[in-house]
């Protein structure tokens, strides 16, 4: 007997920092367009509309009710990421990159996965590719429980599905 749905809520406290610190970028590229004329517009313009579209994404994720990560009957649906039937993935892990810790869950075939990303997001999964293996790289600061345990309830529910065993 499975305990799915699962739904894992987004650590709002990091995103409310990271948003009044983008908010703060904004003004900052806004003020050099102030007070620094044509050179100004030219260098805050663009600091200030992408600070201004990063401040928008950040509060709104900070407000929405979108969980990070749900684990299903069917799989799992990662925030910005296709989802992933059970009988598509090997396995999760928390690894180390950077000195950074991440959920990682890799796909049993990771190339039909990755195609079924955008242009701009398969680039960016196959650069990623050179600093840790998966297919799914979601970092802790986005969870408010430990990515050990979500990666091991990932393995547990994968193991029930499989009849007891999985990769890890």
């Amino acid at each position: 007997m499975s305990d799915l749905p699962i739904h894992y809520a987004p650590a709002r406290k990091i995103l409310w920092i990271l948003g009044v610190l983008a908010l703060g970028m904004t003004a900052i590229g806004a003020g050099i367009m102030i007070v620094g004329g044509p050179v100004g517009w030219l260098t805050g313009g663009p600091a200030a509309v992408f600070f201004g579209a990063c401040t928008v994404v950040i509060f709104y994720r900070a407000v929405a009710e979108a969980p990070v990560l749900s684990l299903t009957e069917d799989g799992v649906k990662p925030w910005r990421y296709p989802f992933l039937r059970w009988e598509e993935i090997e396995f999760a892990e928390a690894a180390m990159s950077n000195e950074q810790l991440f959920l990682v869950i890799h796909a049993k075939d990771h190339d039909a996965y990755l195609a079924r990303f955008g242009f701009f997001k398969r680039k960016w999964a196959q650069l990623s590719q050179s600093l840790m293996q998966g297919s799914v790289y979601q970092t802790k600061d986005m969870f408010v429980v430990p990515v050990a345990d979500v990666a091991r309830t990932i393995n547990a529910e994968l193991a029930r599905i499989r009849g007891g065993h999985t990769r890890r």
